[in-house]
C-alpha cells in the first residue's frame, strides 16, 4: 500500500498532504522526523486485522516514476488540497485507471499514474484520491482549523483503508 501526500508545506493549507502523512505515521507508530518536509517511510505495520506493508511519502507533486512503482502496489492513495472546486471539505473518490488531461505538463493525476501502470504492466492498484478543501494558501506552515478538521477525518479514513487492506490480505 502506497499513500502519497502532495502539496507545498510552506503554503499553509497546501501542506495538508504532509499533515495527513505525519498523522498516519503517528497512528501506526512509524518513525518520522516531525520537522522534515521530505518524508518517505516504508515498513510492515500491525493492524487489528494483521500486518500490511505500508509506504508513506510526501511530495510536492506526483511524478511519472510512480507509474512504474504502482505495478507492485495493491492500493494507492493520494492526498492533496483543493481550492473549492468541490463542495465538500473532504472529497474521497475511488478512481479508475485512465488518463486525465492537465493544463500543464507538470501535473499528473493519480488515475493517470494508475492507467500508466495498467498500460505498461497489465495491472493497476485500487486508487483513491482524497481532496481536502484549503482556505488559506499564503506563506506559513499551520493549517487553518477547518482544513485541519477535514485532514483529521482523512487520517481516520486512510487508517481504515490500511486495516481493510490487511483484512483483504488475510482472506
Amino acid at each position: 500500500m502506497l499513500i502519497v501526500g502532495c502539496g507545498n508545506a510552506s503554503r499553509r493549507d497546501d501542506g495538508v498532504g504532509l499533515y495527513v502523512i505525519r498523522g498516519l505515521a503517528r497512528a501506526f507508530g512509524l518513525p518520522l522526523d516531525e520537522g522534515a518536509d521530505e518524508v518517505s517511510v516504508a515498513c510492515e505495520v500491525e493492524t487489528p486485522d494483521g500486518p500490511v506493508r505500508l509506504e508513506l511519502r510526501f511530495e510536492q507533486q506526483l511524478d511519472i516514476v510512480l507509474g512504474e512503482e504502482l505495478k507492485d502496489v495493491d492500493l494507492f492513495a493520494v492526498i492533496d488540497a483543493h481550492t473549492g472546486v468541490y463542495p465538500e471539505a473532504l472529497r474521497r473518490v475511488e478512481a479508475e485507471p485512465g488518463y486525465t488531461s492537465s493544463l500543464t505538463s507538470h501535473h499528473l493525476t493519480a488515475d493517470t499514474l494508475a492507467g500508466l501502470s495498467q498500460a505498461l504492466h497489465g495491472r493497476a492498484p485500487r486508487t483513491f484520491i482524497f481532496s481536502v478543501l484549503g482556505h488559506d494558501f499564503n506563506f506559513g506552515e499551520d493549517l487553518t482549523p477547518q482544513t485541519q478538521a477535514a485532514a483529521d477525518e482523512a487520517v481516520r479514513q486512510l487508517r481504515d483503508l490500511v486495516q481493510e487492506a490487511a483484512r483483504a490480505a488475510r482472506a
